[in-house]
C-alpha cells in the first residue's frame, strides 16, 4: 500500500481522493455492464439475423412501418427451434462454470479470474458475427457456449470484492450497486445494439463495439483490480485500516460442502435465484424478440423500449440500498425482516405488471410502460435476496454466490424452454400465458425464499476457525 500514492485517478482529480474500495466497486459495475451487453447483443440482433420469411408470423398485430421488416445485414436461416437453442446455449455454459469459478476464485483470488472471465467473453463476442455469417449454426451454439463459461466467474469475483473491500454497514448501497449493474448492461447493450444497427442498416457493428469496450476493461483490471485491500498497492493506510477494523478477515478454510448444502437459508436463496433469475431471463432473451416479431417496432424502437426500463430499475436499485442502509444505521431495524420486506417490495409488486403484459395486447405503449415499472419496483431486490449470502459467510463468499447463482441459471435454460413450447405459435395469447408462468415459478420460489431466509453467520463459516 501507499500513502501518498498517486494514480491516474487521482492526478485528475487533483487534491479529490478517490477511495480504492469505490474505484473496485466501480470496475466490477463496468465489467459486469460490458460482458452483459455482449451477452443481450445476441438477443436484439437476432431479430434482425433471421431471413425475413422466418421472422413474420401470422398474429393479431400489424407491422406499421417498412424499417420492422427490413433486413440489415447478412442473415442466418434459422428455424425457431435452432433461435431459442442458440439463445439457450450461453446459459447452458453459464451453468457449467458457476462452481469451479467461485472455487478457483476463493483459492487463488478474484483478480487474474475476473479478468481472464471478461477477456475470453470478449474473444467470442468478436467472432460470433463470422460464425453466424460463414458457419453452421452449431458453431454459433459452441461459441455463446465458451461465452457462458467465461461469463460465469462475474458473481462469484465480484461477491469476494465486495466481501473484501465493503463493510457491512456500506454493503446495501454498494452490493446494489454492483449486483444491479445487469440491468445497467442490458440498458447499455440493448440501446446501443439497436442504435448501431439503427444507423449502419447492418447488425454486427454492435458485436465489435462491445469486444473493444471489453479490451478496455481489461487494461484497467490490470491497473486498478486487487484480491483485498492489504494487496492493493494503490490504497491509503487510513481506508486499509478502515476496511480491516470492519470486515473480519477470510481464512482459506476447508469447504463444508454439507453444512452449505443442506443450510435451509442457503436453499431458500438457491430457490429465490431461481425463480427470479427466471424473470430476468425472459426479458434479457426473449422480450426483445416479443417486441421486435409479434409487435414489430422497428430497431430504433426496440431499442429504447428495452433499455430505458433497465435505467428505470438501475436508479431504483441505487436508491433501495441507500435506504436500506439508513433504516439498518440510523434506525437499527431488524436486519432479516429488513432482507424479507426489501424481497417482497422488489419481487412481488413487479409480478403484477408482468402478469399485467399479458392483457396490453399490441399496444406498445402500455407495454412498454408496465415493463418500466415492473423493472422500477424490482429495486430492492438487490439489496436484499441478491447480497443475504453475504450475511451468512466471511469465509465462502465465492463459492456461495457460484452455488446461488449457478443453481438460479437453471432459469436460463427454462425461459427459452418456456416460451418454445408455450407460445410456439407467437399469438398474444400464448405469449400471455409465457408471462402468467413465469410470475407463478417467481412466486412460488420466492416464498420459499422468505420462509427460510436468515441473517446469521452460519455455522459452517465459523466451525475450523
Amino acid at each position: 500500500m501507499v500513502k501518498y500514492g498517486c494514480s491516474i485517478l487521482r492526478c485528475l482529480c487533483g487534491c479529490f481522493i478517490i477511495r480504492q474500495r469505490i474505484v473496485v466497486s466501480t470496475l466490477c459495475l463496468l465489467g459486469i455492464v460490458i460482458t452483459y451487453a455482449q451477452r443481450v447483443v445476441l438477443s436484439i440482433s437476432i431479430t434482425k439475423i433471421v431471413p425475413l420469411e422466418k421472422r413474420l408470423f401470422i398474429n393479431e398485430c400489424l407491422a406499421e412501418d417498412e424499417e420492422a421488416s427490413e433486413e440489415m445485414g447478412p442473415t442466418a436461416d434459422w428455424s425457431e427451434s435452432v433461435q431459442q437453442y442458440v439463445l439457450l446455449s450461453f446459459f447452458a455454459g453459464y451453468l457449467v462454470g458457476h462452481i469451479p469459478a467461485g472455487l478457483i476464485s476463493d483459492k487463488i483470488g478474484p483478480r487474474i479470474v475476473f479478468f481472464w472471465g471478461v477477456f475470453v467473453s470478449t474473444l467470442s463476442t468478436v467472432v460470433t458475427p463470422v460464425t453466424i455469417v460463414y458457419t453452421h449454426a452449431a458453431v454459433v451454439i459452441v461459441i455463446r457456449t465458451i461465452a457462458g463459461l467465461a461469463q460465469a466467474v462475474l458473481y462469484p469475483c465480484t461477491s469476494i470484492l465486495i466481501a473484501r473491500y465493503i463493510p457491512p454497514q456500506e454493503r446495501g448501497v454498494m452490493g446494489a450497486f454492483s449486483m444491479a449493474a445487469p440491468s445497467l448492461g442490458m440498458l447499455f447493450g440493448n440501446l446501443v445494439t439497436g442504435q448501431l444497427t439503427y444507423m449502419y442498416k447492418d447488425w454486427q457493428w454492435a458485436f465489435y463495439c462491445f469486444s473493444l469496450l471489453g479490451v478496455i476493461w481489461c487494461i484497467f483490471c490490470c491497473i486498478y483490480i486487487y484480491n483485498g485491500a492489504e494487496s492493493n498497492p494503490r490504497m491509503l493506510e487510513d481506508e486499509v485500516e478502515y476496511i480491516n477494523s470492519r470486515i473480519a478477515p477470510g481464512l482459506r478454510l476447508k469447504i463444508p460442502w454439507k453444512g452449505m448444502l443442506t443450510d435451509p437459508a442457503v436453499i431458500g436463496l438457491m430457490f429465490g435465484s431461481l425463480g427470479s433469475d427466471l424473470w430476468i431471463y425472459l426479458m434479457v432473451t426473449n422480450i426483445p424478440k416479443y417486441m421486435g416479431t409479434i409487435l414489430h417496432m422497428n430497431m430504433n424502437e426496440l431499442s429504447l423500449a428495452t433499455s430505458i426500463p433497465s435505467l428505470f430499475l438501475w436508479i431504483s436499485s441505487v436508491i433501495s440500498g441507500e435506504i436500506v442502509d439508513w433504516t439498518i444505521t440510523k434506525k437499527n431495524t431488524n436486519l432479516l425482516w429488513n432482507r424479507r420486506i426489501s424481497s417482497f417490495i422488489g419481487v412481488f409488486i413487479p409480478l403484477i405488471f408482468t402478469a399485467a403484459m399479458g392483457f396490453a395486447g399490441c399496444d406498445k405503449v402500455l407495454t412498454v410502460i408496465l415493463y418500466s415499472l415492473s423493472n422500477f419496483s424490482r429495486g430492492p431486490f438487490y439489496c436484499s435476496l441478491k447480497i443475504n449470502h453475504l450475511d451468512l459467510t466471511s469465509n465462502h463468499a465465492g463459492i456461495i454466490m457460484a452455488i446461488i447463482n449457478g443453481f438460479g441459471c437453471f432459469s436460463g435454460i427454462f425461459a427459452p424452454l418456456i416460451v418454445k413450447y408455450l407460445a410456439s405459435d407467437n399469438t398474444l395469447k400464448s405469449w400471455a400465458n409465457v408471462f402468467f408462468t413465469v410470475c407463478a415459478i417467481n412466486l412460488g420460489c420466492h416464498i420459499i425464499y422468505m420462509v427460510l431466509a436468515r441473517v446469521e453467520r452460519a455455522k459452517w463459516d465459523t466451525e475450523d476457525e
